[in-house]
């Protein structure tokens, strides 16, 4: 996929490259890396392609932020199911179920955020935006270390 943006605000900001598997953004601290994601997620405007003009909730590209953005009246099972709000509720919570248990949380699916660990929450936020809508895309800006397989075997390898 090429991307292709320019921005104006909140900083000035053009950005071209080719996303090919697993793509990396690398650059010091305040250099726009998070603007940019947050460009191709949608929620900041700026021009350029393959998204301009198509609304968020019709993107393929799901967003991580760098704080945990569980809603904190759902439990783990709503925050993931949340995405899916076209679906009849059985086909959405059983959806939503089936990513929890990928993830290995199933059994957290009743608790709110408030009584997950820093961790659990990371798990339950990351099937939600991404993987439940089957996006194309998972923009994360600060990712885990358990988000890259090897890093069972080797944190060098993620």
């Amino acid at each position: 996929m090429e991307i292709h943006y320019r921005l104006t605000h909140p900083i000035a900001l053009e950005a071209r490259f080719r996303i090919e598997g697993l793509t990396v953004l690398f650059g010091p601290s305040g250099a726009g890396k998070t603007t940019l994601l947050k460009v191709i997620a949608g929620l900041l405007p700026a021009e350029g392609s393959p998204f301009e003009g198509v609304p968020v909730e019709r993107r393929p590209v799901g967003y991580m932020p760098q704080h945990y953005a569980l809603f904190p009246h759902l439990t783990a099972l709503g925050n993931v199911a949340f995405p899916l709000a076209q679906l009849q509720r059985a086909p959405r919570d059983a959806r939503a179920m089936e990513l929890l248990r990928r993830m290995g949380i199933a059994q957290l699916a009743a608790r709110y955020p408030r009584e997950l660990s820093g961790g659990e929450q990371q798990r339950s936020l990351l099937p939600g935006p991404s993987h439940a809508i089957r996006s194309s895309c998972c923009s994360m800006s600060q990712p885990a270390p358990w988000t890259c397989r090897p890093a069972k075997r080797s944190r060098k390898n993620c």
